[in-house]
This record gives structure tokens, C-alpha cells and sequence, in this order.
């Protein structure tokens, strides 16, 4: 069966090299037919399974199935490749062309497979291609029709090849510009090798005898089979490895017992199985079919399966995809923090848990001692790692790595895992580019505080090791640096560095540890690296930081300690005079006597502060003293807990009522943090904007004890909007009135709910009316309980977009009330495609592309549209799509053809098919067609076949 299977590989690549005059034939599934597409074994390679081979399916909302059933066989050849993801967009090679669907335009290009070669791997050459050039016609040039005609041009060297080109009247599409011209010897003939290159094939005629050829017809290369050969060029190793869909048909089930179901706040679990998934779905088919094949799969998830998965995404050819998941031992552990979030710990592994290991009890260790070191949330609510004896995970080296999700350890590195933790706060999100001695000295730092203060082995002796290393490859080393220099010389890309970041920027570190203490190092650490606000851990600011957490009588030793290992360009100058208030004679004696700092303030900090206080003395005398008697404040103050000095102030100077309140929180209470200073300062502006609506947040259960990071989310986004109130005048109910009575809003809030927050404020741009429409769908007024409501949301700005009485007729569809389903979402965005307003052409902004509302409000009454969608309907809507994107006017006729209004049938769908292929090849075409009695009155079988005889 092998054999056989090769030489019908051959016979393919021969029969795909014929002359392009050769009879035109569509592509039919060679294969297995699937659901949604087809899994072509003709293109499979050499393997023991019969039935392996590539998919072409219209999986995930990608139509790729749909576009290429009826296109010519010899323009793109069989698919070579599974798909695979670049950024937002999805691409699949075939013997000729590499397809590409662009999500925001909702269409599939022809990707530019030679340029996007010459531009990302300049040098590379493949066989019998010429090399890239950029002609010197098109310089300074920026009419794209001279440059079409400068290209064109090269055609004229050879009349065939010409004329082969230009008999495809959607040359442009599939071939791009012309780029390169050259003839090669061969055999002693001078010409024995014509090629031309352009932007995604190759032109080649052959004049001498070659296996394979024909003696001087015209070709097409199979480029994308060239470049499958070179390693992780353009098409992902990943997607390289054929499928098969039966072969694993004989595992066992698992354990099915599932958890009950629970209403539960969204974690980062979700997120990450939603995008391990994506991502396990294009690199690995066999993977995918392997895990979505499983018993347990279709049934309710459980974390402890998504966990598994998560910890396999980025591995390619690795062995766990060919077992299930009761061969893997998992252990897991669930642990309380203090701003009452529950932090998970999964840990994978290919063999059985050593007990000498303590993995579990490390991570714990880690995540508790570091956030009441650095005063901020741990950044996750998931700690997922895998060990794992396997070197072969795709792109990031082959050891260990911190995923920014989870982490990857070779099982010989377990010592590395405290360091790969620290990467969940030491990261190049909050660093500047050239620190690398933050995030890797960083991380070496806190690991090692987490170990002195675990009890495995003591700061003083990595802090020995590290003097010991520094002394010898940074300070005593011929041309020796300073970690300013260090990082200036890593940023250049300097070669031959033996000087380490991880050990210079961890000697730093814990010298400066040493200095200042727990205490102040830990908060000039978490107010910089604070998660999720993305403010540059500058080496500037971290000097500030530790200068002004520092004990009096150790700045000096901090501004010492800069100037012999940091240098720079910033020194240190001593604090400005401070000027003291005078302070309110009723009042100096009580501040006196509760702030050991109040008489000689020793900066200006704590002169403003004291002022602040005063200020808040004429609100509420009562209140000032409870203010003034916190422990933050009472130990001395930064610049932040004096803005939220201030803030309290200004609160009870609006409402005294809500300051007293705000003045109970224990959060407020007890510490400021990075992310609490900032809710207070939306919150001072809640309170000016909207009293009502800031009185029920404040009561919210969840604003008093602990301000967890979601949490905060919501009230940054709530103070956004009341500080910007919609629906004047004041005495009409405003959105923040509506949304602050929600009760998924008043009975704590997930990310996923912080997200559709923000959605509903964009709806609500667009009038009370459709905002109290929306507001009153089952989905939304019940909670949003899934990533997948939130998508839906998502759709509704921009369908008032198009038009507010369109948005409120799509809102009144059943379809669009009782829920979600792919297809439904897949309609939506082709909708919004259709008549989206701010819909253009890139290459040509004037030019427009896309129905007007009119037409929108004639497709939401069509009895086919209002019933619910499915995948004949589907089709059309797309299809519809790509006649507006060539052709407005001919998109208007076809929607307002009767049997395209009345229903959809599979006919009917195909036949829209057609006439968006006329519309590709030839514009003038399309338009007479649409004039035929036979297209207009309704559409039969036959009708589609003569359509399809018209399409190129």
C-alpha cells in the first residue's frame, strides 16, 4: 500500500506540471470525507497509515473548505500542509499557493509566498527560482499603476510565459507582480531553463529533456513544496506532519466522573485551555484529533484535563499527544491568598511524583512569601507546570522556559523553578528593553529571597557566590562595567559578554536588600512591577523607589551602592528644603499625637500630607482622626498614600457620608497599594460625577474587604463612565445607574465580566433605547458567564454602527437572545463585513466596499434570517460578502433577488458561489448575468451547472 501510495504521488506531481491550456478541474475531496470538509490522503507522504493525510475544512470559522472545492485543481494543487496560525491570520499550503484567511475582512488572499521569503529570510534561495530583485523603475514611485506597468514589463522577455500569465484574467490574485526574469544553461543550452518569479508562483519552461518535464510547455513551479523542505520557513514544522483520523480509535476511555456543574468567576484556566486549544488545533492535527477524540472530551471539561492540555501546546512531535490522559500523573493544589482570590497549582509529569520533590509545597512557598513581600497580587490565578524528559518543544529552546501561563522544566532543572517563578512579576512586560539585569538578576533575586525565607538555603550564600563571580567577570575583568554599561552593551547586542545580568543584577539586588531592609525593598519592588499597569521598571525609577522607602540613616548607603555597581546618568541629590505648613492650631495637638512625624515632617511628602489632613479636618473632624490613625500613614507616607490622602478628602468633601464609608474599607485601611491608589482615584471621581450610582458600588459586599484585581478593574471602568455620564440632563437615569444594579455587577465581578463592562459602554454610545434593549437580553442581564457571551457582545457596537434600528431588530432574533453557537457567531461577522460603514479597501480608502443600512434593515426582515442560520445561509452570507468587496451595486442585486430573500437552499447557496466567482474574473460579466430571466426568477440545479460553466 506504501508503494502504491508513492508513485500516485508522482503521478500528481507529473499530471500538476502539465501545460496550463490542460482542461480546467475543480477540486473534489481525494480522501475522507469529513463533516466540514475533506481529509485529502493523496498528498499524505510515506507513512505506516493508510488513511493519513492533510484537512481542508471549514473548521473554527476559517471557510477554507468552501473556497477551494471549486477552484482549479492546477492553480493550487492538493493541500501539502495542516493549517497553522501568523498573528490573527490562518494560512494552509497546497502544491502551488499558500491560502490565507484574513479574519477582518472575512476573506481568503492568495499569501505572497517569494516576497514574504525574500523579506524575512533574505539570502535563502530555493531551486531553479531566481533571486529576488526590486527594480530601480519603481524608485520614488507611489502610483501602484506605474509600478504594475514596470513589472509587467519584464513579461516582454518571454512571449510564452506572457502569454501563459496573462490568460489568467485573475492573474493579479493568484501570481502577483512579475519580479525576476533569467534564463539558465543547461546542458550546453543557453536557454534550457526559462523562469519567471513573481509575488507567490514561478513561471518555468523547460527546453531540454528533465524527469518529470514536458520539453518547452509552460508551468508552474510548486513553490510551497520547495520551501516545506527547509526547517520552520513559512510553514511550521508543526503543520508539516500528516493526520489521521482512525488510528487511535482504540483508546481507552478515562475516568469520566465529572464535577458537578458551578457557577464559578471565570479563571485564568479558561483562557488558557481556550488558547491552548487554538493553538493545538493548528500545529498538531494528530494531536488535536487525538485529545477531541476522547470520551471525556465532549462532555464538561475538567480543569484538571484543561491544566493537561495547557502544559502541551507548545510541544510538536512530543508523545504525550499519542496517549491519554490517565498515562500522565498530575497532582494538584489550591491555595488562599490574601486578597481572597484562590490561586491553583497544577504540576504535569510523564512519571510518577518523588516524594523527596516537594514541588507542590515550593510553589505555594513561593507564591505566599513573594506577594507579602512585594505587597501586590500573585499575577495568576493558575501556576501550571510540566516536567517533562522531552527536549523537542517548538521555539523556545530545549531545557526550561516561563511561558508567561505556565512553565516548561527538563525534569535535571528543578533547582531553575523558584527562578522561573519569579517570572511571573520579572518579565520584559514591566522592564525596559536593554535591562536585562531586572528580569533575569531580577529573578535570581527573588528567588533567592523566597529560599532564604523558606529555609532551603540562605541569601548570604548566593550572595557569596554571585560577589565572587561579579568580582572576577565584571569589576576585575579587563574593560570591566557597571550594570548601566552592562545593559547599554546587551541592548547594542554586544558578542563575548562574560560578564553575567543574572549574577551582577542579583548582587545588586541583595545588596541593596541588605541595606534597606524587607520591608522597604519589597515596596519599591511591588509599586514598580505592580501586575498588569505596564509602566517601565526603569533603573531610575527603582533608585527613587528604594531612596524613598529607605530608613533615614541607610539612603546614603543606597545612593553609594548606585554609584559603585549601577553608575548611570542620573545622580543622587539630597531631598529640597522642606518647608513645613503651619498647621491649624486646633488640630497640631491631635495630628501630634498620632504621627511621630508630624512636628519636624521629614520631606515634602509628609508637609503635604499634613495638609491634606487638615483639609479633611474642616469636612469631619471624626474622620480625620480615623484617617490619620492608619498604619500606612503613621509609619510616613509616599507619593502615592499622599494622593490617596488627597483623594479620601476630596471624597468626603463631596458626600461626607461616602468618604466615612470609603474610610471603613479594609483595604483602604490597612495598606495602599499600586492598583488600590489608582480605585481611589476613580472612585473621587465617581463621587463628583454621580453620587447615586457611586453610593450602591461603595455597598457593593466585595469593595469593602479586600479589592481583588478584577474587582478593581470594574471600578476603574465605572468611574471612566460616570466621570463621562451619558443621557443628560441629571435627572435622567444614567448608564452607570443601569449597570451598578446589575447583579452579576454588585456580586463581584470576573474578567470576562470586566470585559463585557466595557462593551456595554460602547453600546450605550449609541442611545438609551438599544442600551436598555440590550440590557434586557436573557444573556446579559443573567450574568456573563463565558467567554463566548462576551464574544457576542462583542458584535452589538458595531452593528448600531451600521444603523440603530438594523441593531435593534438583530437584538429582537431569537437567534440572538436565547444564545450562541458557531455559526451564529461566524453570521455576525460576516454581517458587520456587509455593511459595516468603517469598512474599506487598504489600497484604495476612497473606494467603497461595503451595503449601506438600508440593505441592512432589508436582510434582518427575511424569513431565511430571522429564523436562525445554518450552514447553507451561511455560505451565502459569505459569498455575498465577497461580491460587495469587489462589486456595491452588484451586492444590492443580489440581495434583492426573490429567491435569495424568501429562503437559502444548498442550490441557491452554490449558485451564489458562482456569481461571486464571475465577479472575481470579470465585473461586466457578473452584471449582464444578473440581468438573465433565469438567475432572476429562481435558481435550479441546472441553473447552478451553466453558472458554473460561466465561471472562469
Amino acid at each position: 500500500m506504501r508503494s502504491m501510495r508513492r508513485l500516485a504521488a508522482v503521478a500528481i506531481a507529473l499530471a500538476l506540471a502539465a501545460a496550463l491550456a490542460a482542461p480546467v478541474y475543480a477540486i473534489e475531496c481525494d480522501g475522507i470525507a469529513l463533516p466540514d470538509g475533506c481529509l485529502f490522503t493523496i498528498t499524505g507522504g510515506d507513512t505506516p497509515y493508510r488513511n493519513d493525510g492533510f484537512a481542508v475544512t471549514n473548521a473554527d470559522g476559517v471557510p477554507m473548505w468552501d473556497f477551494v472545492q471549486e477552484l482549479d485543481l492546477q492553480a493550487i494543487g492538493y493541500p501539502i500542509s495542516q493549517r497553522w496560525a501568523d498573528g490573527p491570520f490562518t494560512l494552509q499550503a497546497f502544491q502551488k499557493v499558500i491560502l490565507q484567511w484574513d479574519p477582518g475582512k472575512q476573506r481568503v488572499n492568495w499569501y505572497n509566498t517569494l516576497d514574504v521569503l525574500a523579506d524575512k529570510y533574505p539570502g535563502l534561495e530555493l531551486p531553479n527560482v531566481p533571486a529576488h530583485q526590486v527594480l530601480a523603475a519603481d524608485q520614488g514611485v507611489t502610483s501602484f499603476g506605474v509600478i504594475m506597468r514596470n513589472h509587467l514589463a519584464l513579461l516582454d522577455a518571454n512571449p510564452k510565459i506572457k502569454a501563459a500569465f496573462l490568460a489568467e484574467p485573475n492573474w493579479l490574485n493568484l501570481y502577483g507582480l512579475p519580479i525576476a526574469y533569467e534564463e539558465r544553461e543547461i546542458n550546453g543550452n543557453p536557454q534550457g531553463l526559462q523562469v519567471l518569479r513573481a509575488q507567490r508562483t514561478v513561471f518555468a519552461i523547460w527546453n531540454v529533456s528533465a524527469p518529470g518535464t514536458t520539453v518547452g510547455a509552460v508551468v508552474l513551479q510548486n513553490v510551497p513544496d520547495k520551501v516545506k523542505k527547509l526547517p520552520n520557513v513559512i510553514i511550521p514544522d508543526s503543520a508539516k506532519q500528516p493526520t489521521d483520523p482512525s488510528q487511535d480509535d482504540d483508546i481507552e476511555s478515562p475516568d469520566t466522573v465529572k464535577q458537578p456543574a458551578a457557577t464559578r468567576q471565570i479563571q485564568d484556566i479558561d483562557r488558557y485551555f481556550a488558547n491552548a486549544i487554538r493553538e493545538l488545533s493548528r500545529a498538531s492535527q494528530s494531536g488535536f484529533a487525538n485529545i477531541s477524540n476522547q470520551p471525556w472530551f465532549p462532555d464538561r471539561i475538567t480543569d484538571r484535563e484543561k491544566a493537561w492540555i495547557v502544559g502541551l501546546q507548545y510541544f510538536s512531535d512530543y508523545t504525550s499527544y499519542e496517549r491519554p490522559i490517565e498515562q500522565y500523573y498530575i497532582a494538584t493544589r489550591t491555595i488562599s491568598l490574601s486578597d481572597t482570590r484562590d490561586t491553583n497549582i497544577w504540576i504535569i509529569k510523564e512519571s510518577p511524583f518523588n516524594i523527596d520533590d516537594r514541588l507542590l509545597d515550593r510553589i505555594e512557598d513561593f507564591i505566599q512569601i513573594s506577594e507579602n513581600f512585594l505587597g501586590i497580587p500573585f499575577p495568576t490565578t493558575d501556576v501550571i507546570l510540566t516536567v517533562t524528559g522531552d527536549y523537542n518543544y517548538t521555539g523556545h529552546g530545549t531545557r526550561g522556559v516561563h511561558l508567561g501561563n505556565y512553565i516548561i522544566l527538563h525534569e535535571s532543572l528543578l533547582d531553575e523553578l523558584e527562578h522561573e517563578l519569579s517570572h511571573y512579576y520579572f518579565n520584559r512586560s514591566f522592564g525596559e528593553l536593554y535591562n536585562q539585569w531586572q528580569v533575569e538578576g531580577g529573578a535570581e533575586f527573588l528567588s533567592a529571597f523566597v529560599n532564604d525565607r523558606a529555609g532551603r538555603e540562605s541569601t548570604e550564600s548566593v550572595r557569596s557566590q554571585a560577589f565572587h563571580q561579579v568580582t572576577n567577570e565584571c569589576l576585575n575583568h579587563p574593560g570591566a562595567m557597571t550594570l548601566h554599561q552592562l545593559g547599554e552593551s546587551l541592548y547594542r547586542g554586544g558578542t563575548g559578554i562574560s560578564c553575567s545580568p543574572y549574577d551582577f543584577g542579583n548582587l545588586f539586588l541583595l545588596d541593596a536588600l541588605a541595606i534597606v531592609g524587607d520591608t522597604a525593598m519589597g515596596r519599591s519592588l511591588g509599586e514598580i512591577y505592580s501586575p498588569g499597569y505596564g509602566h517601565p521598571a526603569t533603573d531610575e525609577k527603582l533608585y527613587w523607589n528604594l531612596l524613598r522607602n529607605a530608613p533615614e540613616e541607610s539612603k546614603d548607603a543606597v545612593r553609594k551602592l548606585y554609584r559603585r555597581l549601577r553608575g548611570g546618568p542620573f545622580t543622587a541629590e539630597a531631598p529640597s528644603q522642606v518647608t513645613v505648613p503651619s498647621i491649624h492650631a486646633a488640630v497640631a495637638p491631635v495630628l501630634q499625637e498620632i504621627l511621630p512625624w508630624a512636628e519636624s515632617p521629614p520631606d515634602s511628602h509628609h508637609a503635604d500630607a499634613l495638609g491634606a489632613l487638615v483639609s479633611l479636618w474642616w469636612v469631619d473632624n471624626d474622620l480625620m482622626i480615623k484617617v490619620a490613625s492608619f498604619p500606612w500613614i503613621v509609619d510616613g507616607v509616599h507619593s502615592k498614600e499622599l494622593a490617596a490622602i488627597n483623594d479620601i478628602g476630596r471624597i468626603a468633601a463631596t458626600d461626607t457620608e461616602l468618604g466615612k464609608l470609603a474610610a471603613s474599607f479594609t483595604w483602604i485601611i490597612d495598606d495602599i497599594k499600586h492598583w488600590e491608589y489608582t480605585v481611589l482615584s476613580f472612585l473621587r471621581f465617581m463621587v463628583e460625577g454621580n453620587r447615586n450610582a457611586t453610593g450602591i458600588a461603595l455597598n457593593y459586599s466585595w469593595m469593602k474587604d479586600t479589592l481583588a484585581y478584577d474587582e478593581s478593574g470594574a471600578i476603574l471602568f465605572l468611574g471612566s463612565v460616570i466621570s463621562t455620564e451619558r443621557w443628560r440632563p441629571a435627572e435622567e437615569q444614567g448608564i452607570a445607574d443601569t449597570i451598578v444594579a446589575l447583579p452579576w455587577v454588585s456580586d463581584g465581578v470576573s474578567r470576562s465580566e470586566v470585559n463585557a463592562l466595557t462593551l456595554l459602554e460602547a453600546v450605550a454610545a449609541h442611545g438609551r433605547d438599544y442600551f436598555t434593549q440590550v440590557m434586557s437580553v436573557p444573556w446579559i442581564a443573567d450574568g456573563i458567564s463565558s467567554a463566548e457571551e462576551t464574544a457576542a457582545l462583542d458584535f452589538l457596537p458595531t452593528l448600531a454602527v451600521i444603523n440603530v434600528d438594523f441593531a435593534k431588530a438583530m437584538l429582537g432574533l431569537a437567534w440572538t437572545v436565547d444564545g450562541w453557537n458557531i455559526v451564529e457567531w461566524q453570521a455576525l461577522a460576516r454581517i458587520t463585513a456587509i455593511f459595516d460603514p468603517n469598512q474599506a479597501d487598504v489600497s484604495n480608502p476612497d473606494r467603497v466596499t461595503h451595503l449601506g443600512p438600508e440593505f441592512a434593515l432589508q436582510l434582518v426582515a427575511f424569513p431565511w434570517f430571522t429564523d436562525g442560520i445554518n450552514g447553507h445561509e451561511l455560505s451565502a452570507l459569505g459569498e455575498l460578502q465577497g461580491v460587495v468587496v469587489e462589486d456595491v451595486a452588484l451586492g444590492g442585486r443580489i440581495l434583492g433577488l426573490g429567491w435569495f430573500r424568501d429562503d437559502i437552499t444548498n442550490v441557491e447557496a452554490r449558485a451564489v458561489h458562482h456569481l461571486h466567482r464571475i465577479t472575481l474574473h470579470n465585473v461586466h460579466l457578473a452584471r449582464q448575468v444578473l440581468t438573465f430571466p433565469w438567475v432572476a426568477d429562481g435558481i435550479t440545479e441546472s441553473d447552478v451547472v451553466r453558472l458554473a460553466a460561466m465561471a472562469p
